[in-house]
């Protein structure tokens, strides 16, 4: 489709209510706690426009907890109203992030509408394009939040711009400073929908601000509300949103722009994939800075490649292929998405199959998962002129995905169809022609490291 009446035509309208659920008291490892109530209060009363205050929040929330603790039945899961909820913050015993549940009423249980962003590079003197682009994307939020189902949207990580904003005053890094995160987050907060934001290898960087990796990780989750430096969200039914963040910079072995989902975080999702199998039904996006190697994304030879900092945990030795291991395995990882490389959206490589055709080459094995690179929303940051975010529209028969080219006017164009054919396979479509850079073989290269070349380098398991 060519504009937004184009595309919400399809849609009918719909009304209805919307819920959020929370699991039992009396399961403590699952308990998302009053703090959710309490964030639901005062989210709803600052968008309503009346003042409330965290104290104020607080006591509101225990004294729900405690009623519906007390009138319900053990074990079983209850039901609020929900008020618009960024974020549940658990209990300080609990390591997983809690899963944000959607119960809606109208436009169908499958049916979902997530946003993505990528590479955002914040810099409070050039604000337009983004908020050109927040103006593309909010009707498309908007259309389902009205017909109340899932609706979300989704940073890839890279905050803030790697320069100083202030040359003049400072020669400070904007990336990663509590100044950039808290405009991050107000960006982020203004699309009226729920956000989730994972790192990426710059969102760390605040290195004359903070001393560690841990205090600049622990400043970036809790302005932007997160428990950890993962998330997990159910969008609609079987359905998960899962992100994971890069955690290094200060420490980094080889490059400190490597993106590095460390050892934690890696147990937790490989937990949650065994945990949600293909064969009950669920269907899992996943949404990380960089790609994993195996993939078959386009990349940068000369920048990320040669440089270490290309794939997930590039220099990981054995972690470095455990994320497509786990991609081949568990056939409930339906979709990937990425950034990392400030390269548009409309080379056939932007979007890679779990399977090809013969005569293209050997079988890729990316499991059932497809692999989806996002562009950047402002013209400056972008590495061939293009300005693009994704947007992802599930359904019962599978998904889409859908560029929104914010360089023509927030025109929508649909790239690529996936149909499922049953819990483990799929059939995609591309969907439109692709573009391909002018000659340049120094500059942009599909490319993956293989033996007898300079690039390529050999583990020692030891």
């Amino acid at each position: 489709p060519e504009s937004l009446s184009a595309f919400a035509a399809p849609w009918s309208a719909g009304s209805g209510k919307s819920y959020i659920a929370q699991p039992s008291a009396a399961d403590p490892a699952r308990q998302i706690g009053s703090q959710l109530v309490a964030t639901a209060l005062r989210d709803e009363a600052t968008q309503s426009g009346f003042s409330f205050s965290p104290l104020a929040a607080v006591a509101a929330a225990a004294l729900i907890a405690r009623r519906v603790s007390s009138s319900r039945p053990s074990g079983r899961a209850h039901i609020v109203r929900r008020a618009t909820v960024r974020r549940a913050t658990p209990s300080a015993d609990v390591a997983t992030p809690a899963i944000n549940t959607e119960e809606v009423s109208h436009g169908g249980k499958d049916e979902f509408v997530v946003a993505i962003l990528g590479d955002l590079h914040l810099d409070p003197r050039k604000m337009d394009d983004y908020y050109t682009g927040r103006d593309h994307i909010k009707p498309l939020l908007k259309e389902g939040n009205q017909r109340n189902v899932g609706t979300a949207l989704v940073s890839l990580g890279d905050l803030g711009e790697s320069k100083s904003v202030r040359p003049k005053e400072t020669d400070e890094l904007f990336a990663g400073t509590t100044e950039c995160h808290e405009l991050a987050s107000e960006f982020l907060s203004s699309f009226d929908v729920p956000y989730e934001v994972i790192g990426g290898n710059h969102d760390l960087e605040g290195i004359d601000e903070f001393s560690t990796d841990e205090a600049n990780l622990e400043a970036f989750m809790r302005i932007h509300g997160k428990p950890s430096p993962q998330f997990s969200r159910l969008i609609a039914e079987k359905t998960l949103l899962v992100g994971l963040g890069s955690t290094v910079f200060r420490s980094a072995q080889y490059t400190s722009h490597e993106v590095t989902i460390d050892d934690e975080q890696l147990k937790w999702f490989e937990d949650l994939v065994v945990s949600h199998p293909a064969a009950e039904g669920w269907k899992i996006f996943v949404f990380t800075h960089a790609p994993p190697i195996g993939s078959g994304l386009r990349v940068l030879q000369e920048n990320h490649v040669v440089n270490g900092c290309c794939w997930l945990n590039h220099s990981g030795g054995a972690s470095t292929t455990k994320f497509i291991e786990l991609v081949r395995k568990h056939r409930c990882i339906k979709g990937w998405f990425s950034g990392h490389f400030h390269l548009g959206q409309d080379y056939q490589d932007s979007i890679t199959f779990p399977t090809i055709p013969r005569e293209l080459g050997p079988y890729p094995n990316r499991g059932s998962c497809v692999f989806v690179q996002t562009s950047v929303m402002r013209a400056g940051t972008s590495r061939d002129t293009r300005q693009q975010s994704r947007l992802l529209r599930g359904n019962k028969d599978g998904f889409d995905i859908l560029t929104i080219n914010h360089a023509e006017g927030g025109t929508l164009r649909l790239d690529a169809s996936i149909t499922y054919s049953d819990c483990n396979h799929e059939v995609g479509v591309y969907q439109h022609e692709h573009d391909e850079l002018k000659e340049n073989t120094k500059f942009i290269k599909v490319y993956s490291p293989s033996k007898g070349d300079q690039s390529y380098v050999h583990y020692d398991p030891e």
